[in-house]
Parts: structure tokens; sequence; C-alpha cells
């Protein structure tokens, strides 16, 4: 490891690093490993190499080390000073804009099926709820001519995965989730409503929040 990036406990860092704080945009990029020492870097420097493996280099692209999902709890992923200034604007015309849903922050967390604790997931921060965290995970499949995403449900900061399904529309991510909140009648109504589709899918999580599954 070089001087280019610091290893620090957990605890010294807690307060900045409180990597789901939606309305705060970190200044750096960083891995928390599971042994709780959280590595510091620069600005754009955490790549996601494969499904089991990442790679954090500088700035420059250089100095980089690897490290195996199995290693990792979390990351903080920093997006370029473009997508902050859009960011900005946004803010401006919408105050309650969240940065992770514009690009210029991305959290990942390592996800594991309860049967499974040896093959961690990967996935993206998409809500953070009360009751409930959404992630995604880009599925690279063979001769796939749309994008596909797998999607996970866990409680609020948990690692354990409740529920996944694969994403292709809006329209089936509705459906998915009524599949899952099926006892909450509120959300259930809504994505039977004609016109559901014109709200944004933020709308559902939250309202599917509520349900406290």
């Amino acid at each position: 490891m070089t001087n280019r990036f610091i290893l620090i406990p957990f605890l010294f860092l807690l307060c900045f690093c409180n990597a789901y704080a939606q309305d705060d945009i970190p200044t750096s990029g960083s891995i928390e490993l599971n042994n709780g020492e959280i590595i510091i870097g620069t600005a754009y420097d955490v790549q996601i190499v494969t499904s089991d493996k990442i790679k954090f280099c500088n700035k420059q692209g250089k100095d980089c080390q690897k490290y195996p999902i199995t290693e990792i709890n979390k990351i903080t992923k920093i997006g370029t000073k473009a997508a902050l200034k859009r960011y900005n604007k946004t803010k401006e015309k919408y105050p309650n804009a969240i940065p992770m849903n514009s690009g210029v922050v991305k959290y990942f967390k390592a996800l594991y099926f309860p049967s499974d604790k040896n093959d961690p997931k990967l996935a993206k921060l998409e809500f953070k709820g009360e009751n409930f965290e959404l992630y995604s995970q880009e599925l690279n499949l063979p001769r796939a001519k749309i994008r596909h995403v797998r999607m996970y449900i866990t409680k609020a900061n948990s690692s354990d995965i409740v529920f996944s399904y694969r994403y292709h529309t809006d329209k089936k991510m509705m459906k998915s989730l009524a599949n899952y909140f099926h006892d909450c009648s509120a959300f259930k109504n809504e994505v039977e409503k004609k016109n559901a589709h014109k709200n944004s899918m933020r709308f559902f999580y939250e309202l599917a929040d509520s349900c406290k599954k």
C-alpha cells in the first residue's frame, strides 16, 4: 500500500463516513473493509472491475490496489466535477434533490442471501428508508440486447437480502414491489391506479417504506 492511501480505524471516521447520509456529499472515495478499516482515496478512484473484485486507484489511475468483494463491506464512489455541477443546478431548482440520485455520489454495499454468506453481491444503493433499503446490480448477460438489472431489498441497516427480482421497466418494478409489499393496501392501491406510471419511482419507494413490512 502506498502513501497515497490512508488506512484509518473505523471509529475515527464514523461521522465522516456515514456513507448513507443522503444529503451529504463526501469529498473522497472510500472503501470500508469487513475488519472495520476504511481506506480513503481521491475523488475518482473506486472502480468495479468484476463481479468479485474491485480496484482502488489514485486520480491518475496509478498506484492501484485490488480487493476481493469478500473483504469489502461498503464503498463510496464519487462522481465527476461535471456531475457535481449538474447536481448544484438541480439543487437550486429542486431543494430536496438527493446527490446519490444524481450521479454525484454512489454507495455500494456487499449483500448476502442468508443461505449463502460466501457469495457477496456488490450492489448500488438506490433508496434508503427507515424500514428497508433497495439496491441494484448490473447483470452482464451474454447476448443480451437490453439492460438487465437485479434488484435487492434488505431491512434497514442490514446486509441480508430478504427479496430480489430482475428489473426491466418501471412498470415491472412496481409489480415486483407490489408482490413483496402485498400486505400494504396503500401501496397496492397506488400501483393499480391507471396513471400510476406518472409517479416517480421514489414516490413508490417512500410509500413502500411507510408500510413497515
